[in-house]
């Protein structure tokens, strides 16, 4: 019966640490402030979101990190393939989303960081594009990858954050 228990209880474990971030870690990195050099900081900040995504941009002097869109499908998972090939899905009414996330470091000190997603909705009816920015209706999965982020950033961080 122990034994049993205790398997249990490891799959919980396994899940909880499997599903992401808890709200509690995502409010305590979206609400954290850091202090020390700005240009350190910054580093530490740009080289965590390449760790995880291509980046498009990164500006020490506006404090921002960019990452390069990817294309997905609606239901988030990855679409790889080269942009003909999504002319002609998008033909076939075939929905895509274009994603990008943009991180940006406040003035200070003390430093905050916003991580928010930058979304172009491939709206396949009609072949046009529309800019969906928060609190739009976003998939869930896009906010939890910003919040997964935001989290990551947060990480690294610590040695730099104010009590």
């Amino acid at each position: 019966m122990l034994v049993v228990r205790l398997v249990v209880f490891a799959i919980a474990v396994t899940l909880a640490t499997a599903c992401g971030a808890s709200k509690k870690e995502v409010t305590v990195a979206r609400e954290a402030t850091y202090t020390g050099d700005a240009a350190a900081i910054f580093q530490v900040v740009a080289d965590t979101v390449a760790a995880k995504y291509e980046l498009q941009a990164a500006d020490p002097v506006a404090r921002s990190v960019t990452t390069a869109p990817r294309w997905y499908r609606q239901d988030g998972s990855y679409d790889y393939r080269e942009d003909d090939t999504f002319s002609r899905e998008v033909k076939d009414h075939h929905p895509f989303v274009q994603l990008s996330y943009v991180v940006m470091m406040s003035a200070g000190p003390p430093f905050q960081i916003d991580v928010s997603p930058r979304v172009v909705d491939r709206v396949h009816w009609n072949h046009t594009q529309s800019f969906v920015t928060p609190p739009g209706p976003l998939p869930g999965w896009i906010q939890e990858r910003a919040d997964e982020l935001a989290v990551e950033i947060h990480r690294r961080l610590r040695r730099f954050e104010t009590h």
